[in-house]
């Protein structure tokens, strides 16, 4: 690990974690340009490129950062709240394999956005507040039975728990599914699965804005989240 100093703030990094960083975001950025590139008219890598730069013809330039470039960001973006998500919660449960589906919370946030979608009817801002609401009762509900007086919450206890409750909501949301009408269970299938169909800069800037705020405020703590053992 080095340390850098400068104006009176240090920084620790390591060099081996920052150059596997670095090399996964050239991967990604590679496979993006792939990616614009793709489709039923197809985009040479060289040509993107030019028009990422701002030196492509027009009709190129909207194809790219009209309809191409407004999905493969929104992609980018999320994979990037997914996986810091993941690595705070791998630091905070101190469990290198931990992930939210694994006790719960993925399952119950699924169930949250089903049953708005489902029996209640609500619209795509009801159904993101469901899901976040689905997330946090399930948690909440993991912990209160994972608690004990004097012990805590131990991390097997934990585990188990979250298991049977993502067990019980996984049969409930199949349930869900089965009875309700074709159209609404393709919704709701298809809300489950996702889709970067007929995304534009409307959903690109507010995931990128959102993320300047959450990435730092991720980052401030992560001395103290720091799982203990080697790094990369």
């Amino acid at each position: 690990m080095r340390v850098v100093r400068a104006a009176g703030v240090s920084l620790r990094w390591e060099p081996r974690s920052a150059a596997v960083c670095g090399a996964l975001a050239a991967v990604a950025a590679c496979a993006a340009v792939l990616v614009v590139g793709s489709g039923e008219f197809p985009i040479a890598p060289p040509d993107v490129v030019r028009v990422l730069l701002g030196k492509g013809d027009p009709a190129t330039d909207f194809i790219v950062t009209t309809l191409r470039l407004p999905r493969a960001v929104t992609g980018l973006l999320a994979g990037l709240a997914l996986g810091l998500s993941g690595a705070v919660f791998q630091s905070i449960s101190r469990n290198p394999l931990g992930s939210p589906d694994l006790i719960g919370f993925t399952t119950g946030s699924a169930t949250g956005a089903l049953l708005q979608i489902l029996v209640f009817g609500g619209g795509a801002v009801a159904v993101t507040a469901s899901s976040v609401a689905g997330a946090v009762l399930t948690a909440l509900a993991v912990y209160l039975v994972a608690y004990r007086r004097g012990g805590g919450v131990h991390g097997v206890r934990l585990v188990l728990i979250g298991v049977a409750a993502a067990a019980m909501l996984e049969a409930l949301n199949s349930y869900l599914i089965t009875r309700a009408e074709l159209r609404d269970a393709y919704e709701a299938a298809f809300w489950l699965t996702g889709s970067l169909n007929g995304r534009d800069w409307d959903q690109a800037v507010p995931l990128a804005l959102a993320l300047a705020v959450l990435v730092p405020a991720a980052l401030l703590p992560a001395r103290s989240l720091g799982m203990p053992g080697p790094a990369f």
